[in-house]
């Protein structure tokens, strides 16, 4: 993941935080917890796999357990937000989500685009 990837993701995932916290603060919240445990699982998929490439060890069963976690990590967040809706809005959760795979689909066409 680049550093301009992270800038964007960023930058994009603040200006949705806010324009959605002008139509009520739960909606900015459950964004920003989607966002957040978006970004802990792109965090733990980056170690994984330079883990993987580094030892160079990979069978059938490798990643269960680590990809186990992270939907674990999703199943959370949409559990939490369900639970408390006076808080949180579990739509803009499921988008805060799969945010960084919008940013990541903009800054490759941007790319495309420029090359």
């Amino acid at each position: 993941m680049t550093k301009l990837t992270v800038k964007l993701y960023i930058l994009s995932a603040s200006v949705m935080a806010v324009i959605l916290s002008f139509f009520g603060l739960r909606y900015a919240a459950g964004f920003i917890l989607g966002v957040l445990a978006e970004a802990l699982n792109l965090f733990r998929n980056e170690m994984f796999w330079n883990d993987v490439l580094d030892t160079g060890v990979a069978s059938a069963g490798t990643g269960s357990f680590h990809f186990l976690i992270n939907y674990l990590v999703m199943i959370l967040v949409m559990v939490i937000s369900a639970k408390f809706p006076q808080y949180l809005n579990i739509f803009t959760c499921a988008a805060g989500l799969v945010w960084i795979k919008a940013v990541l689909l903009i800054e490759t066409f941007w790319k495309g685009r420029t090359e």
